[in-house]
C-alpha cells in the first residue's frame, strides 16, 4: 500500500479524496508520534537448521503444515482468471477480502462472478477497505446485496475523531472457495493489475494459488476481520474443509503469517528479521516501497558483513504515476546506508513494480501483501505466505533474477544527479516516511 495516498489524501492514481485529505492532515500533525514495531534481540539461526522452523512457527504464532500445494501467479495474466475460476467453481462458499477495489473490466469479471455464485446458492462474503475501495462503485454493492451477497464496502471507515484506527488500514488480500483453495498477495482489483507486468501500464505482481491444509489459516485470517466488521462467526465444514485437502504429488510446508499492530501483534516484522537473520548466502527482496526502518537496515547492514548476497528491486521513479511518483522519489533519500554498507539495489524499468517478495538462501520464500516500510510493519493489517521449500524458493528466486534483468542498478552517482524535485520532495516528506 502507498501510505503517501493517505497522508496526501489521493488514491494511487493521484486523484484526490476529501475523506483521505482530512485523516491525512490529521497525520501530518501526529508524524512524530507515529508507531514503530518494539526493538528486538534476535538468536542465531540457519535456514537449514531444524530449530529455524519451531523458531518462525514461535515468533509469528502461526503454524507451519504439510501437504500443501503452492502455485505461483505472475501478474495480472495468471492471476485474474485464478481467481475467476475459483469463483466460479465454488459449490458452498467463498470469502473474499482486499485493499484495492476499483471500476473497470477485472471488477466487472469478478462482480459478475460473485453475482453467479450467490443466486446460485453460494455463500458469498466481500470485505472491503474503506481506504483503498473508496471508489467501488454503489452499484456493484447494490448489485451484489441485490443478489443475496453479504458485503462489507467500507471496513475500517476513515474518521477524522477515531484516527488511530483510520490509520491502521486492513492491506491483507484473501480469496478462498469452499474452504479447499487460496489465493494471497499483493494483487488489486485494478484493470492497472492487468497484463504481463513488462508492459508499461501493466504492473508487475507475484501472487500465490494455495491448496491443502495452510487454506484453514488463510481462513482463519479472514474470519478475523468478518467478526470484527459484522459480529458475525462463520465456521463448519463449508469454510473449514475437513477433512483438509492434501497435496501428495509435490507436497509443500507452508504457513499463513498475518499481523495486526491494532492489536500489538507484530509478528510479520519479527518473521522478516529473523528470516534474513537466518541467512547465509542470499537475500533477494523485491518491494515497491523501501522504508525499512532502523531496525530492517540493520538487519540488512549485518548480513552483508556477514558475507551474504543482498539485492533489493524497487520501481523506478516515473513522473506521470501521481502519487506513486511522489512516493519513489521521496524513497531514495533513504537508500545511501543501504549502498554505502553493500546492499545492491536495482530498479525495475518496464513497468510498475508491486511484487511483495523475499528469497532466503534460495530455501525459504515469502509473497504477501507486506511491504518493506514502517506502515506494513507497525501500522497496516498484512498477511503473507511463506513457504519451506527448495522448489519453490527456487522458482521465486528465479522470478527474482529475470526481474533483475529488466532493471538497472542504482549507484551513489546516480542518487547524486536525481533531479532537483526530487531530492526536495524526499525533504519535505521525511517526518512523514514512517507512515509511507
Amino acid at each position: 500500500m502507498n501510505g503517501a495516498a493517505i497522508i496526501l489524501g489521493a488514491d494511487l492514481k493521484g486523484k484526490p479524496k476529501a475523506d483521505a485529505w482530512v485523516v491525512g492532515l490529521v497525520a501530518a500533525l501526529f508524524a512524530a508520534c507515529a508507531d514503530t514495531p518494539p526493538p528486538l534481540t534476535l538468536p542465531d539461526l540457519s535456514i537449514g537448521e531444524p530449530a529455524f522452523m519451531t523458531t518462525m512457527q514461535a515468533f509469528s504464532g502461526a503454524p507451519i503444515s504439510g501437504d500443501n500445494r503452492v502455485d505461483i501467479l505472475l501478474n495480472g495474466q495468471e492471476t485474474f482468471p485464478a481467481l475467476l475460476e475459483a469463483v466460479r467453481s465454488a459449490q458452498k462458499t467463498v470469502t473474499f477480502e482486499t485493499y484495492i477495489f476499483r471500476e473497470g473490466a477485472i471488477a466487472d469479471d469478478l462482480v459478475g462472478a460473485f453475482v453467479d455464485r450467490c443466486r446460485a446458492g453460494v455463500r458469498v462474503s466481500i470485505l472491503l477497505d474503506a481506504h483503498g475501495a473508496a471508489d467501488v462503485p454503489a452499484r456493484d454493492v447494490r448489485r451484489l446485496r441485490e443478489a443475496g451477497c453479504a458485503i462489507v464496502p467500507d471496513f475500517r471507515p476513515l474518521r477524522i475523531w477515531d484516527f488511530e484506527r483510520s490509520n491502521n488500514r486492513n492491506h491483507r488480500r484473501i480469496l478462498v472457495a469452499d474452504g479447499r483453495v487460496g489465493i494471497t498477495g499483493g494483487y488489486g482489483i485494478d484493470d492497472a493489475w492487468d497484463g504481463d507486468g513488462r508492459t508499461k501500464g501493466q504492473w508487475r505482481e507475484t501472487n500465490v494459488r494455495i491448496e491443502g491444509p495452510v487454506v484453514h489459516d488463510l481462513q482463519a485470517a479472514f474470519l478475523e476481520h468478518w467478526r470484527e466488521a459484522t459480529g458475525v462467526l462463520l465456521g463448519g465444514a463449508d469454510y473449514f474443509a475437513y477433512p483438509p485437502v492434501e497435496v501428495r504429488d509435490r507436497p509443500v510446508r507452508a504457513q499463513v503469517v498475518r499481523s495486526s499492530p491494532m492489536k500489538d501483534d507484530y509478528a510479520i516484522h519479527r518473521m522478516f528479521l529473523q528470516a534474513i537473520r537466518a541467512a547465509r548466502k542470499t537475500v533477494y527482496i523485491s518491494t515497491p516501497y523501501l522504508f525499512p526502518g532502523d531496525q530492517l537496515t540493520a538487519a540488512l547492514l549485518e548480513a552483508v558483513r556477514r558475507g551474504v548476497d543482498v539485492r533489493i528491486l524497487v520501481p523506478s521513479v516515473v513522473r506521470s504515476s501521481g502519487v506513486e511518483f511522489i512516493t519513489q522519489a521521496s524513497q531514495r533519500i533513504g537508500f545511501a546506508p543501504l549502498l554505502e554498507g553493500g546492499v545492491l539495489l536495482n530498479e525495475y524499468e518496464p513497468a510498475l513494480l508491486h511484487t511483495k517478495t523475499m528469497v532466503i538462501d534460495g530455501r525459504w520464500a515469502t509473497v504477501g501483501s507486506t511491504n518493506f516500510d514502517n506502515r506494513s510493519m507497525a501500522m497496516n493489517d498484512e498477511l503473507n505466505l511463506c513457504v519451506y521449500d527448495e522448489r519453490i524458493a527456487r522458482e521465486l528466486e528465479e522470478v527474482f533474477l529475470d526481474d533483475l534483468r529488466h532493471s538497472r542498478p542504482v549507484t551513489r552517482d546516480r542518487l547524486e544527479e536525481r533531479p532537483l524535485l526530487g531530492r526536495l520532495l524526499g525533504w519535505l516528506t521525511s517526518p512523514l516516511h514512517d507512515y509511507f
